[in-house]
């Protein structure tokens, strides 16, 4: 996060080797910014600085939590990487308006009084579900609905799968996915 939504000159190169030193293995990113976003105009930047590492099919998995939500995104059809936000693990954030009035998803269960709202791909953005639900660890009821609810994700390496799982802060499991 050196630059704002973007990368500079030297740090392209770094992630280049780190990226093509680790081959043949995928690779697992996590960064502060993000390659794309659903529910802002972030990522293009990015983008262009890392088109050769994006085309070349190697990131496997990205995470980031710049925006304080929690968006699961499906697979990019031309990257073929998941992308991860993740950024509701604990500054309060209000509730989207959007995202309220989307679509539950009816592949996706919720639970602890949340929803995963599913949204269509748009451009060089892919379709994905966003968390949606009470922050049950405000206080005040009025504030329980207005923010975005927190969590965290964790991560178990098996072998070439990665399994992936949201949770609630409270440790109520939201989503199990496996990566491969």
């Amino acid at each position: 996060a050196y630059v704002d939504h973007d990368i500079d000159n030297e740090q392209v190169a770094w992630l280049t080797l780190v990226i093509n030193s680790a081959q043949p293995r995928k690779v697992v990113l996590f960064s502060h910014q993000q390659p794309f976003s659903r529910l802002g105009d972030q990522g293009p930047k990015l983008q262009k600085a890392l088109r050769h590492l994006l085309e070349s099919h190697r990131i496997r998995a990205w995470y980031w939590g710049h925006e304080h939500d929690c968006i699961v995104y499906d697979e990019h059809s031309r990257w073929k990487l998941y992308g991860r936000c993740l950024g509701n693990g604990g500054i309060p954030s209000a509730r989207n308006q959007n995202v309220r009035s989307a679509a539950a998803d009816p592949n996706r269960a919720g639970a602890g009084g949340c929803t995963w709202r599913r949204f269509d791909g748009a451009g060089d953005v892919p379709g994905c579900v966003v968390l949606d639900g009470p922050n049950m660890d405000m206080q005040k009821a009025s504030d329980q609905q207005k923010f975005v609810p927190h969590g965290f994700m964790t991560l178990e390496f098996k072998g070439a799968e990665l399994i992936e799982r949201v949770l609630l802060s409270n440790g109520t499991e939201l989503l199990s996915n496996t990566i491969k």
